[in-house]
């Protein structure tokens, strides 16, 4: 448990902070338990894809109108990975998978618990207790996971993510435990000048904007430059004449310094078994001190130019 001091300094870094932050999606019982195993580990862009696709199209379309239904709907798919990437696209529109299986057994789970709707899951999400009631029950979904779920059925908590793990860290000089900084949030809740939801947003996005200290943002741009140069050296060597046919981009520097972006290249016209449009695209995923990359290939052919 954090001391006094640190509780102190805690609650006066809070009070500077402004007050801003993205809204959240109204809330829907069905997007609750999606955005519970979609939105760990994983980029904000893909959840709100994965999101939009399940209410533009999948909703409808696969005729999801509550548990039951849902419940119904999932059991049609097998629970090996073939299976469960086709329910993928179908609900979300990528291959995770594994979220899938996720899914299938959190629903499970809340069925047993007799939580079938919003009312009943916001009921339990008020009543339960991490250790007694949801550690253990679905694997892979852990402490973070379960308080950011009580949090957005409206429970005065907070997601120890690694962003409000950051935030506590710089404040009181030293990194919190996930549970710290959850009894930490909670005891200061009274003081607050917002509810615990909307600090919980307005550090992730403050921590996103502004990053680690430490963190140098302007060496992403000589990064991506210098890596720029480096595959049109080898493209010049390998596949002369590239540029008739292909195009090689890097974001804006702005997008570079706090965003997630990279460099594309991306061909126009066909050649040597691309289509146009397809391409490869290496990308910085969220900023953080580390520099994770991830790279996206983007061809329905199996075969590739060596370039």
């Amino acid at each position: 448990m954090l001391d006094q001091h640190e509780l102190a300094w805690l609650l006066a870094a809070c009070e500077e902070l402004p007050d801003f932050g993205e809204e959240d999606r109204p809330f829907d019982y069905l997007e609750a338990l999606f955005i519970t195993v979609l939105d760990f580990h994983s980029r904000g862009e893909m959840v709100e894809k994965a999101l939009d696709h399940y209410t533009a199209t999948a909703r409808a379309k696969l005729k999801l109108t509550g548990h039951q239904s849902l419940q119904k709907w999932l059991a049609r798919y097998g629970d090996n990975q073939a299976e469960l990437e086709k329910a993928s696209l179908a609900l979300w529109g990528n291959r995770h998978w594994t979220r899938l299986r996720l899914l299938k057994q959190l629903v499970a789970y809340f069925d047993e618990q007799g939580v079938v709707d919003a009312t009943t899951l916001r009921h339990w999400a008020m009543k339960a207790d991490f250790e007694r009631d949801f550690k253990g029950r679905v694997k892979g979904l852990g402490y973070t996971v379960f308080h950011w779920l009580q949090l957005r059925c409206g429970v005065p908590t907070i997601k120890p993510d690694v962003w409000v793990l950051n935030f506590v860290q710089r404040v009181i000089g030293r990194r919190p435990t996930e549970r710290e900084a959850v009894q930490a949030f909670v005891a200061l809740a009274p003081y607050l000048k917002v509810p615990l939801a909307r600090l919980d947003k307005i550090i992730w996005t403050t921590e996103r904007e502004w990053i680690d200290e430490g963190d140098c943002p302007g060496m992403r741009i000589v990064f991506w430059r210098l890596m720029q140069q480096l595959m049109v050296s080898r493209l010049d060597a390998c596949a002369p004449g590239w540029r008739a046919w292909a195009t090689l981009t890097v974001d804006a520097p702005e997008r570079l310094r706090y965003g997630i972006g990279g460099l594309e290249w991306r061909v126009r016209r066909e050649i040597g078994g691309w289509m146009p449009g397809e391409g490869v695209k290496l990308w910085q995923d969220e900023p953080a001190e580390g520099f994770p990359l991830i790279v996206e290939i983007n061809a329905g052919v199996e075969a590739a130019p060596s370039a």
